[in-house]
């Protein structure tokens, strides 16, 4: 009932009653959840004729039918809801506006969908070409794939242009999502070269407008190119399997939620793709059965472990930290919270060793926070010192964790005291960690994205969106770059700004990160690195003193990781590597510098040797079997010959399965070995005996030695200590031979 809202369309605009509709709250009161900022709203529709229908669904704004259109909608943000629904005027209001710019274009443009605008038409002309037929000419069910690919690829390119990326987490697997949808209804039409083609032409029409996506057109075109040859590999897997499922099923019929989730897990199939081509089958998915999978998915890989109680700040204390400045400081305690059944409860006093939050006026102890971790250090009670549990940030608060052999009290003073060295060694690391990630952009190219960063005092880890492949030799250039920043004992410098300003700077802010857009603290490495951060750094970079990298690898599609250490710790790990080198000279007798080829000569002659090793071995094998062949037993299944190769690795079977298949012509082959502490067999049978295979594995079952394989041959292994081998070789023989 926006009294106000209809006077003024009316009184100061000169809308005419007719055209303005009361819709109610459901349509006209606008908010971001059951509290918070809201209040009413109006929609503005455009009437496009009775060409678009008549009757009841076109009856007005707000119908369901296609005649009337929303282009723009207008939030009067005035209230704040509270958690019992009453509304508290805000003491600063404010209009949230936003118009559909593609409904705009079409109602312009007198279009029936914003498919058939000239926004799209770049796209579709492109992927007509592409397909051999332009969209004008294809069938319904051809243009839906045309916009599908449209929509999705343009979506994808800015998202990625913002800074986003394709992942299995949160908003990334949004766009993993998207580009494969794409990916599938491209399959429809003439493969993945229209999606590529689409990604070109977003490209290089929007360039001009959003400088961004073409300053990142290598970086999006080398993900979305991945995302879909990596989707493709499976797709052909996913769809047959797809189509065995409903095979099965009639029209009508629901695919069970386990075996969406096998398309989902194995194959990489959304579940919306899912869903879609069950439609295109008239088949149904099983949602609340997928969930089910997917939570026992989530359960397994968490452990099922619960997330530790945290404590809350209901009583909206407000802990300065004084921790960049000193690492001493005095503090009152202002609130006491312990831990009952499970709900925290505030207390003016805590007995002796009893576990406590105590949530302080200030603080030196730097909070874990933006993948640093929190400080160590200790307590100070009148003379009595005390080790420090943890610290969190809750809201605007501190919060020590204590148990201590003295009571405590609201009010109680105390003093904090960090560990120096071990502030420094984070220190040292965080710093570093700016000047790696410079030295990335400068070794791969601005394109590489944060994706994680963990800071501790005895190393740092660093993880990045990279899409190609990292050489040794980069890794090198990289390391090298950071050390010259070090050398050259830079000024660590530090100040607060304005978002706004920071980024026109060039510091860098980090997607996904939230910031406040008032204030944000900017760390700056001279002209080498300007990073958006809160965490602790030295005040030079000669003061990290060593870096060393310890570790490159890929930690998923598209994402690497760097581990690194610095300081003394870089030292250690230095000296144990060039004392390792040097052993290694003397043991191979050349000089430091040969190390690496001598290693390789000798892996060389190894392989070598191994090789010869195995074709006599294979050699003595099929001796052992010729001659068991001769003196071959006669069972109630024919021939057979049981071979006890002692203490041979079992690999030998699957190394030798097409020679001893060859052997098998007439006779049952068994041969036996025992590694370390199980014994293992293998048995092939004779082509014509195929149906003996399943007869003698379930007779030994029938003894407690399991064992499976398919048509001729079954593998199987027994314990050492319930069977010994002469025990098992007498069993085979037993059951061959009845």
């Amino acid at each position: 009932n926006d009294q106000e809202s209809y006077d003024l369309w009316h009184d100061v605009i000169g809308i005419p009653y007719e055209r303005i509709v009361r819709l109610g709250d459901a349509d006209n009161f606008w908010q971001m959840g059951d509290t918070g900022p809201c209040g009413p709203c109006t929609e503005i529709y455009v009437d496009r004729g009775e060409a678009y229908g008549t009757g009841p669904d076109n009856s007005g704004p707000g119908s369901s039918g296609d005649r009337f259109i929303e282009i723009w909608n207008l939030v009067f943000m005035q209230y704040d809801r509270q958690a019992d629904g009453t509304l508290v005027p805000l003491a600063r209001t404010g209009v949230d506006t936003g118009m559909g710019f593609e409904r705009l274009c079409m109602v312009m443009q007198q279009k029936d969908t914003i498919f058939d605008t000239d926004i799209f038409e770049p796209f579709f002309k492109a992927i007509g070409q592409v397909y051999g037929r332009s969209y004008e000419e294809c069938s319904e069910k051809e243009k839906v794939a045309f916009r599908v690919i449209g929509d999705h690829v343009r979506s994808s390119v800015f998202a990625l242009a913002d800074g986003a990326d394709a992942s299995n987490e949160g908003r990334g697997y949004v766009i993993r999502k998207i580009i494969r949808r794409a990916t599938l209804f491209a399959q429809k039409l003439s493969g993945p070269e229209s999606v590529f083609k689409a990604v070109d032409v977003c490209i290089n029409t929007y360039k001009n407008i959003f400088p961004e996506v073409w300053a990142q057109r290598n970086r999006i075109q080398t993900i979305i190119k991945h995302e879909v040859e990596r989707f493709e590999a499976n797709l052909s897997s996913g769809t047959v399997l797809f189509a065995k499922y409903a095979r099965s099923l009639k029209k009508g019929d629901t695919i069970g939620g386990k075996e969406a989730f096998v398309l989902y897990d194995t194959y990489g199939f959304p579940l919306e793709l899912t869903k879609l081509l069950a439609h295109e089958h008239d088949l149904k998915v099983d949602l609340e059965g997928f969930e089910h999978a997917m939570e026992q998915q989530r359960a397994l890989s968490s452990g099922k472990q619960k997330q530790k109680n945290v404590p809350t700040n209901d009583q909206g204390i407000i802990t300065k930290f004084v921790g960049y400045d000193v690492l001493h400081t005095q503090a009152t305690i202002k609130a006491l919270l312990i831990d009952v059944d499970g709900v925290f409860e505030s207390v003016q006093e805590v007995p002796e060793h009893t576990s406590c939050w105590a949530l302080v006026d200030q603080t030196c102890f730097y909070a874990e926070c933006g993948g640093q971790v929190q400080d160590r250090g200790e307590v100070i009670i009148g003379k009595e010192k005390f080790a420090l549990d943890s610290i969190i940030k809750v809201g605007n608060a501190y919060a020590l964790s204590l148990t201590l052999p003295i009571a405590l009290k609201v009010g109680l003073n105390i003093d904090q005291r960090i560990d120096q060295e071990y502030r420094l060694a984070i220190a040292r690391n965080h710093t570093a960690t700016h000047l790696l990630q410079s030295a990335l952009f400068d070794e791969l190219g601005g394109e590489i994205k944060q994706a994680g960063s963990f800071v501790c005092a005895e190393y740092l880890r660093f993880d990045f969106t990279y899409h190609e492949h990292v050489s040794q030799q980069q890794i090198e250039d990289v390391e090298k770059l950071v050390t010259r920043a070090i050398c050259a004992n830079h000024a660590v410098s530090i100040c607060e700004t304005s978002l706004a300003e920071a980024t026109k700077k060039g510091a860098k802010a980090f997607f996904g990160e939230k910031y406040n857009p008032e204030a944000v603290r900017v760390v700056c490495v001279s002209d080498v690195s300007a990073e958006l951060c809160g965490g602790t750094h030295v005040r030079h970079t000669g003061d990290i003193g060593s870096f060393k990298i310890i570790e490159s690898s890929a930690l998923s599609a598209g994402v690497r990781r760097i581990v690194a250490v610095t300081g003394t710790v870089a030292l250690e790990k230095i000296q144990h590597m060039y004392a390792t080198q040097k052993a290694l000279s003397l043991l191979l007798k050349t000089d430091m510098d040969s190390v690496g080829d001598a290693c390789q000569k000798l892996h060389t002659l190894a392989q070598d040797q191994n090789k010869t090793i195995n074709g006599l071995a294979k050699t003595i094998l099929e001796l052992k079997i010729n001659e068991e062949i001769v003196s071959a037993c006669n069972g109630a299944y024919g021939p057979y010959a049981i071979v006890n190769l002692g203490a041979t690795d079992p690999k030998v079977f699957t190394e030798n399965s097409a020679m001893i298949a060859a052997k098998a012509t007439q006779t049952t082959i068994v041969l036996v070995t025992a590694a370390g502490s199980k014994g293992n067999f293998m048995m092939v049978v004779p082509q014509d005996k195929i149906e003996l295979a399943q007869t003698i594995t379930k007779k030994l079952a029938e003894r407690g030695i399991k064992c499976g394989g398919q048509k001729r041959q079954v593998q199987g292994g027994f314990a050492l200590d319930a069977y010994s081998v002469e025990v098992f070789v007498r069993i085979m023989d037993d059951v061959l031979k009845k």
